[in-house]
């Protein structure tokens, strides 16, 4: 399927064949960037470095910190008692449902680079 797809786009106008060029190149360009900021990481804590800017870029080194994250499974598999606004009676709601907030996402386009 994947073919048909690439030949219809190519064919079609849609795609130049030149693109698959230009994505082997920026294949390669992410990798140097890895390499790139690994050796920065590198260097930074060597040195003491925080950061590094040029008229091109703006590096930063953050260091290992704690974050928090919200365990989404098991506020979907448990359920919370909330005061109804009106009658004043206690109901009993999911804690994900009662605290998710609904946002429309925009049409767009994704790309991911396979391992």
């Amino acid at each position: 399927m994947n073919e048909v797809i690439t030949k219809d786009m190519v064919e079609g106008g849609y795609v130049p064949e030149i693109i698959f060029d230009k994505l082997e190149n920026y294949k390669t360009a992410i990798e140097w960037m890895e390499t790139f900021k690994f050796l920065f990481k590198q260097f930074c804590e060597e040195t003491g470095t925080k950061s590094w800017e040029t008229d091109y870029f703006l590096m930063n080194y953050i260091a290992e910190t704690e974050s928090a994250r919200v365990d989404t499974k098991r506020m979907k598999e448990t359920n919370i008692y909330v005061m109804d606004a009106v009658s004043g009676e206690l109901e009993e709601v999911n804690a994900y449902e009662f605290f998710s907030k609904k946002s429309i996402v925009k049409a767009h386009v994704t790309y991911k680079e396979k391992q």
